[in-house]
């Protein structure tokens, strides 16, 4: 549609900021405070249970009320927490947030910079203690989403999110972190969800909370994964963290405050499980599967997986399909559908077999998921009953089904 857009003489490409200075505006307006867009009950539906929703089923939003009120009082405690730390450093604490908004657009290596510009020299302990009361307040503020009230219920994906930012205001609040997360949670109980499944806002919020460290962890845990699969680790790494050294030995940084954890991961894989164990002197051990990846990540070190399969097991034929444009699935399934009816003319070998388990392993591995290949499975059934056991029985599993000797439908 852009495309084609360009080349039209009557159109032309923009995008608001841009409209905006080419057009500025001539006339003031001032905005009536409070006041809102969405339904003709205002602010309340943001604060109230004012009878909108978003779809046809009767629910009820009283739980928009306590909501805001419980992150209304959070939001109290982080600003005098935020403004404990940062009174030996900063004589407008409130002017410095606002202006870590450009670190917020700039991205987290920009933290260090506008730290240097803001305050005096700091050593690396207060550094990092500014800068994670400066992370405390922009969690607290993104806790204001407003979507996170609008929609129907306490357990929708957008208050689920609201409430992670909260809990990471929560997380940076230091000695008083343990006090203000109780008093939270009984405020946040008064928040009932239309699905007694859900529970209340308490539960929501102990469900989705992650301490940074276990964040942390999972960042070693994918460096070292895409580490050992040869996959990029840099750009597999969650955009949060900074990690590097040997999986013997790893060093991860969260970029936007300079908080390190020192850690070992231990890697295993067989097949298309990989799991990961990752430890520090401070925590217990927390173990990662590929389930638990970041999408990119995931996607990353799957490509990475099916990259050492076909590097292996694929054939000149089928890389040049590949070539040419053929579905690497429509590939694969291709080949393992030979692969099986060469078995009875090759003995049954361990070699046609190895071949059709990394074959089936390339189609797990697929973006999609995709499923075992019908035309596979068939060419099986046509060919157990002469296969040894218990090859044919091993087989039978791997495809997707077993069936008992004698039968070849």
């Amino acid at each position: 549609l852009l495309y084609s857009l360009q080349d039209n003489a009557h159109a032309a490409i923009t995008n608001p900021a841009a409209w905006l200075r080419a057009h500025p505006p001539h006339q003031g307006v001032e905005l009536v405070a409070p006041s809102s867009w969405s339904c003709p009950h205002g602010v309340e539906r943001w604060r109230g249970n004012c009878g909108c929703r978003a779809f046809h089923e009767e629910t009820s939003q009283a739980w928009r009320g306590p909501l805001r009120d419980a992150l209304e009082w959070l939001s109290g405690e982080v600003d005098k927490r935020f403004q404990k730390v940062l009174a030996p450093f900063a004589s407008e604490p409130f002017t410095l947030r606002d202006d870590y908004a450009g670190v917020v657009a700039g991205g987290p290596d920009t933290a260090q910079a506008f730290l240097e510009a803001a305050c005096r020299e700091l050593d690396p302990a207060a550094r990092t203690a500014v800068l994670e009361a400066l992370e405390m307040q922009q969690s607290a503020l993104s806790m204001f989403t407003s979507c996170g009230w609008f929609f129907d219920d306490v357990g929708g994906l957008e208050t689920r999110l609201i409430l992670r930012f909260a809990a990471h205001a929560v997380e940076l609040c230091g000695p008083d972190r343990d006090a203000i997360e109780s008093a939270l949670l009984e405020r946040l109980a008064n928040a009932k969800s239309n699905d007694t499944a859900v529970g209340t806002a308490r539960d929501v919020y102990l469900a989705e909370r992650r301490e940074s460290t276990t964040s942390a962890m999972l960042a070693a845990a994918v460096h070292g994964v895409a580490t050992v699969l040869s996959a990029d680790a840099n750009l597999a790494v969650p955009a949060a963290f900074r990690v590097s050294g040997r999986a013997d030995g790893l060093s991860v940084e969260r970029r936007a405050t300079g908080r390190r954890w020192d850690v070992v991961a231990g890697v295993s894989q067989k097949g298309t499980k990989v799991s990961v164990q990752v430890t520090d002197e401070r925590h217990d051990p927390l173990t990662f599967g590929l389930h638990d990846f970041p999408d990119r990540a995931r996607l990353l070190i799957a490509a990475a997986m099916r990259d050492a399969i076909a590097r292996t097991h694929f054939t000149e034929r089928e890389w040049q399909a590949l070539r040419s444009g053929v579905p690497a699935v429509d590939v694969v399934s291709s080949a393992v559908q030979t692969a099986v009816l060469s078995l009875p003319q090759a003995g049954g070998t361990d070699t046609v077999a190895n071949r059709i388990g990394a074959l089936l392993d390339y189609v797990a591995l697929c973006d999609a998921g995709s499923a075992i290949p019908l035309d596979a499975q068939t060419a099986f059934a046509s060919v157990r009953d002469q296969l040894p056991e218990p090859l044919a029985t091993q087989l039978a599993e791997r495809l997707g089904f077993t069936l008992p000797p004698g039968h070849d439908h």
